[in-house]
């Protein structure tokens, strides 16, 4: 009898363990019957965040962000798992990631005017990358309202998402299309120059530098290198 109560007990604390929690067995100075403490391990050792700095995180914060990531991640795979599923729901091109390894932009225009922001359900744009055997969802990419800046960026996460804009990129005037480049305050070849609201990734699958990662040092370090 003994033995099986040792037994029952090791299956109990096993279990405790593999939830994240673990039960302190002797507690000197407990009166009988008082409850012992119960340990939670961080949501920092979750391996959603693996690659991730979450060292000025608050629990409250990584809870925020994991709740992100899993609906996001949720949310792209049930309405938006392929490149002719991200067409039809309306988001366009806007014209990058030309070459096998790079990245390519989808963007919905109605959405980044709609007053409504870090909303799984209107995702401003999805990246979708070029790989040898064709185009895989990679990211989706929260847009903030046009006209806000860096300033205007959620405290999400503690400082661990890769909140980043750009302040180079030239605009083709009939929608959300690259037509050039900043230089020298001339837009070249084309385009208009229209700096972007702050914008945020999250990878759809594990990343070796976080779930926020950016492209080409945009937004978190250990960025992805975006080739054209």
């Amino acid at each position: 009898m003994v033995r099986n109560l040792s037994r029952a007990l090791a299956v109990a604390a096993a279990a405790l363990v593999g939830a994240g929690i673990w039960v302190t067995a002797s507690q000197p100075g407990r009166e009988p019957g008082e409850p012992a403490h119960v340990h939670e391990v961080s949501l920092a050792a979750d391996p959603i965040f693996r690659g991730a700095d979450t060292s000025k995180a608050s629990e409250q914060q990584l809870q925020a962000a994991r709740d992100l990531i899993v609906r996001t991640r949720a949310a792209v795979g049930q309405q938006l798992p392929d490149e002719a599923a991200v067409v039809a729901a309306g988001y366009r091109s806007i014209g990058d990631g030309r070459a096998v390894g790079s990245f390519e932009h989808f963007v919905q225009a109605s959405y980044l005017a709609d007053g409504r922001e870090l909303d799984p359900g209107r995702i401003e744009s999805i990246v979708l990358e070029r790989t040898a055997s064709g185009k895989r969802v990679a990211s989706a990419m929260y847009i903030l309202e046009l006209g806000k800046t860096m300033a205007d960026v959620p405290p999400l996460s503690g400082g661990m998402a890769g909140w980043h804009d750009h302040q180079d990129l030239c605009w083709d005037p009939a929608g959300p299309r690259l037509a050039g480049r900043l230089v020298n305050g001339q837009c070249v070849p084309a385009g208009i120059f229209v700096p972007t609201p702050p914008m945020l990734h999250v990878w759809l699958q594990d990343h070796q530098c976080g779930p926020f990662a950016g492209i080409d040092g945009h937004g978190a370090a250990c960025a992805t290198v975006h080739r054209h």
